[in-house]
């Protein structure tokens, strides 16, 4: 009777641990789940160096801008400002193109003037958020960023 008693609870934590373990983070990011919402990249690098840049996806097309809201001056010199004003307009203009396909959570990234320029990235899902990685030894780049929705 111990025996059966033993057993039954190893299979009762063997069922809990496995269903625990299929999360979000294992389910498979399709072309509905980046085309519902408009996104929010934050961009951190190692220069210290901050931009928020926009993202929408269509069925085939990944459209890349910037969010003007993100470029702030923390100084208070009118030139500083101006140069900020300047960026604005500049960056306004920003907005490209990429085709991209999407497959068992890889998605490649096609510029569409240069066909031979790929990005490879590993697409996993953190809460609301998509997490973007570079596929190792596929890419000029390492690292990876986040998709926020907007």
């Amino acid at each position: 009777m111990k025996k059966i008693a033993i057993n039954l609870i190893t299979l009762l934590l063997m069922v809990i641990a496995v269903g625990c373990g299929n999360g979000n983070g294992n389910e498979n990011i399709t072309k509905e789940d980046l085309q519902k919402n408009d996104w929010l990249i934050e961009i951190d690098d190692d220069d210290g160096e901050y931009a928020v840049m926009t993202a929408t996806f269509s069925e085939t097309n990944l459209t890349i801008g910037t969010d003007n809201s993100s470029l702030q001056s923390e100084e208070d010199d009118e030139l500083e400002e101006l140069g900020v004003a300047f960026d604005g307009v500049v960056w306004e203009e920003f907005e490209y193109t990429y085709n991209y396909t999407l497959e068992d959570n890889q998605l490649v990234m096609q510029d569409p003037e240069y066909e031979t320029e790929m990005s490879y990235f590993f697409l996993e899902r953190d809460g609301k958020n998509i997490i973007f990685t570079f596929i190792e030894g596929m890419n000029d780049e390492d690292g990876s960023f986040v998709l926020k929705p907007r």
